[in-house]
C-alpha cells in the first residue's frame, strides 16, 4: 500500500518551511484555537526555526551517537522576548526537545547548528518548561529530559506511562514539564 501522508499530518498548524527529519510532534496537538486562548490568557508565542533530528533508529550503537547536529535559526525578536520574559521573572516554555536544544545553544553563544547534548548535570540557562511527547529511555530525547527532571522522577513517569498504555513520541501523548522556578507573571511559548 502506498498511502502518502498529507502535509498537515506531519507538520504543525503554525509551521513554516519544512526543515526537520522527524515531525516536530510536540506542537502537533496545538490548534489555532488553543494558541489564541494562550495568548488571551497573557502567554506570548514567538517563533524559531529548527531542524528536528532523529531521536532513535533502533540500532543501539547508532542511537548512542544521537542527537546529531541540528540546524536552527532564532530571530533577534525571539531572543529579545526571551530576555524580557526572564527579566520579569517569567517562564520560557519550549515546545519540543529540539527547541530546548536551540534555545540552550543560543544561550551558550552557538548559532546556526548545534551539537549540544543535554542530559543529567546540565542546568538549563533559558528554558523553564517543556511541552514534549513521551520518550523511551533509550532515546536521546529522554536523556535531554534528565536535564530538567531527576532520574527518579522520570523513572516514575515512565512506569506510569507503561502501566497506563500511553503512546510514545509522535503518537500523541504529551507531558508538560515545569522546572523549579519562581511563580511566573507571564510565559513565552516557543513554537517548534
Amino acid at each position: 500500500m502506498n498511502d502518502e501522508l498529507r502535509l498537515w499530518s506531519v507538520q504543525n498548524v503554525y509551521s513554516g518551511r519544512p526543515w526537520a527529519v522527524e515531525m516536530p510532534s510536540a506542537g502537533h496537538a496545538l490548534s489555532w484555537r488553543l494558541l489564541l486562548k494562550l495568548i488571551r490568557k497573557g502567554g506570548g508565542i514567538v517563533p524559531l526555526t529548527h531542524g528536528a533530528g532523529l531521536s532513535s533508529t533502533g540500532d543501539g550503537n547508532l542511537d548512542r551517537a544521537l542527537p546529531l547536529a541540528e540546524k536552527f535559526e532564532i530571530p533577534a525578536a525571539t531572543m529579545e522576548a526571551v530576555r524580557q520574559t526572564r527579566s520579569r521573572g517569567g517562564r520560557v516554555i519550549a515546545v519540543g526537545t529540539s527547541v530546548v536544544r536551540a534555545l540552550e545553544s543560543a544561550s551558550l553563544g552557538l548559532n546556526g547548528f548545534t551539537s549540544l547534548k543535554l542530559g543529567p548535570g546540565y542546568e538549563p540557562k533559558t528554558v523553564g518548561g517543556l511541552l514534549t511527547g513521551t520518550h523511551d529511555v533509550s532515546e536521546s530525547h529522554y536523556q535531554l529530559l534528565q536535564a530538567l527532571l531527576p532520574e527518579t522522577t522520570l523513572a516514575g513517569v515512565s512506569q506510569h506511562l507503561e502501566e497506563q498504555n500511553y503512546l510514545t513520541h509522535e503518537f500523541g501523548d504529551l507531558c508538560l514539564i515545569l522546572t523549579a522556578f519562581p511563580r511566573s507573571v507571564r510565559s513565552v511559548m516557543f513554537i517548534d
